[in-house]
């Protein structure tokens, strides 16, 4: 069943039910029927807990801007596939341990903070950050499982906050120079590689590792964040790649 929340509650799709009890969202609907939820124009929030161990819940949408989304809105959601939402702030374990299934594609909009073990231990299949992001707080990503094992940090991002990438499976993070502080990215435990720019690596006065790389080319994220979705990005710098390798091969034949 498709549910549309708004400040009054759920409306039912089939026969246009009205429920009243907006702290719990679901009002007397039981969540396992909840498969859809879409938001009404007007809705500012979403609440603590909303759609918690929504077991069934798939898809969740809004056409308009929403402010804030409170702790554990979405968390055990085990069957979420789709996220499209505008939503500024994303709150404490919004998303943990949610999309055990196929993973999340996520699409969202106008996002400026992402909170404290948001998406931990959530299983993404894609997720394009949007080019407001500012803010990412300490343990943000904990635990999650990519599809995508690049991750691109959006160029407005200023600060990145303590364990905020532990224990997932990304190989490279990719900052942009308006960073400030990027807490403990650059701890040993960490196996994945940092691209940044040299001025970045001055201004934040780091000292040379294995895990940093220097792109003497950076890439322009702003305009890769319009043009492409993580997974095209992706699949274009492996075939870059391997054109590369070719003319290498090419080459190195010719000289024989």
């Amino acid at each position: 069943m498709s549910y549309i929340y708004n400040a009054n509650g759920f409306i039912h799709e089939e026969n246009n039910l009205r429920y009243e009890d907006f702290t719990l969202c679901y009002g007397p609907v039981h969540k396992d029927e909840i498969t859809e939820a879409y938001f009404h124009k007007d809705t500012k929030s979403i609440a603590e807990a909303a759609f918690e161990r929504c077991c069934n819940l798939e898809v969740v949408g809004s056409g308009d801007h929403i402010c804030t989304m409170h702790q554990k809105a979405f968390m055990d959601c085990e069957s979420l596939k789709l996220v499209n939402l505008n939503v500024e702030v994303i709150g404490p374990r919004a998303f943990e341990n949610s999309g055990y299934g196929d993973g999340i594609k996520f699409r969202l909009a106008y996002t400026r903070k992402i909170y404290t073990n948001a998406f931990k231990n959530t299983k993404i299949k894609e997720l394009r950050l949007p080019k407001t992001v500012e803010f990412i707080y300490p343990f943000a990503f904990q635990d999650a499982t990519f599809d995508d094992t690049r991750f691109f940090i959006p160029p407005k991002v200023l600060k990145i906050g303590e364990d905020a990438f532990k224990n997932t499976n990304l190989t490279d993070i990719y900052l942009p120079d308006s960073c400030i502080d990027v807490g403990n990215l650059f701890d040993k435990q960490y196996n994945f590689k940092i691209h940044m720019s040299k001025e970045l690596f001055d201004k934040l006065g780091l000292i040379a590792n294995e895990n940093i790389v220097i792109d003497k080319d950076p890439i322009s994220l702003e305009s890769l964040l319009d043009r492409y979705t993580f997974k095209q990005l992706n699949d274009k710098r492996l075939k870059e790649e391997k054109i590369i390798e070719t003319d290498k091969e090419n080459d190195a034949a010719k000289m024989l």
